[in-house]
This record gives structure tokens, sequence and C-alpha cells, in this order.
């Protein structure tokens, strides 16, 4: 039997990832909502930052990532990496490279 319940803040949980060689495991707890409020002010004003300086939805989805990756949001980083419909090669690659780095990190 799966349940699936939604994720409780202050609640403590593990992320698993694995390269199929390595993986990784790191614990987490879900962001206060004040912080999360932050997070999508920064983000948002990101986006609107480069769309007036003409950036493609690709290099804006990117410019999120590595924003989630200066403040250790590997998850969020990921999925922001993974939501590029028809990725170029640079973001396939930026892909693997922070998989890679990630269960380099874990093993």
């Amino acid at each position: 039997m799966v349940i699936n319940l939604p994720l409780q803040q202050g609640a403590q949980y593990v992320w698993i990832l694995s390269d199929g060689k390595n993986s990784y495991e790191s614990l987490f707890k879900i962001m206060p909502t004040e912080a999360r409020d932050q997070l999508t002010k920064d983000l948002q004003k990101l986006e609107q930052d480069l769309q007036s300086n003409g950036a493609t939805d690709e290099a804006i989805a990117v410019a999120q990532a590595n924003y989630f990756s200066q403040k250790n949001l590997w998850s969020d980083a990921l999925q922001r990496l993974y939501s590029v419909e028809n990725p170029s090669v640079e973001v396939v690659q930026a892909q693997q490279q922070l998989m890679a780095e990630l269960c380099r990190q874990g093993s």
C-alpha cells in the first residue's frame, strides 16, 4: 500500500539521489513560509530582469537553477533544470554535471 501525504513544515525528511554508480543522501526540512516567500520574490525579480534583457526561457531556467544551487537547494535546482522542454546540449550537460556532483558529494 502506498500512502501519499503532503510534506509537513518542520518535519525532517531524507532525499536520496542516485546516478546508478553513486548516491547522494541529504536530510531536509520544508522551508518556513517567510523564507519561501522571499525565494519566490527573488526568483520573480531574476526572471523579470532577464526577460527585460531578452533572455530565453532556457537561460532563465539555468539562472534560476544557479540561484537554487547557491542556496544549496539542490532538488529545486535539479527540478528547474529538468523543467526545460527540448533542452539544448548545454542544459543537458548542466543536468548531468549537477547530478554527478551531488552523487560525488554523497559517496
